[in-house]
């Protein structure tokens, strides 16, 4: 993994990044979908050798801080790596 991704990783982990983005509410073990309308919870989130995840059970799909940028603001990879960085404060100028 990148070392800066990395950083901005521990800097801006998954729950606070939902929290900054206002999405506070599906930064738990078991909340609803950010992405989607749902009345039963189906997303989830859990850290794994210090690492935070996402995980949507309605839909199967699952990632870290960048795809939860990818999929949440329909970005590239590229984009959502960028963005991440610039939210973590990471980015070099």
């Amino acid at each position: 993994m990148n070392g800066q991704i990395l950083l901005a990783k521990r800097h801006l982990p998954l729950p606070q990044l939902m929290e900054k983005l206002g999405h506070g509410r599906s930064a738990r073990k078991s909340a609803l979908s950010p992405f989607r309308p749902e009345s039963r919870a189906s997303f989830s989130m859990f850290s794994r050798r210090g690492l935070w995840f996402w995980k949507d059970h309605g839909t199967g799909e699952s990632g870290d801080e960048i795809t939860y940028l990818e999929k949440y603001f329909s970005l590239t990879r590229s984009e959502a790596i960028r963005l991440f960085l610039r939210l973590a404060n990471t980015r070099k100028t």
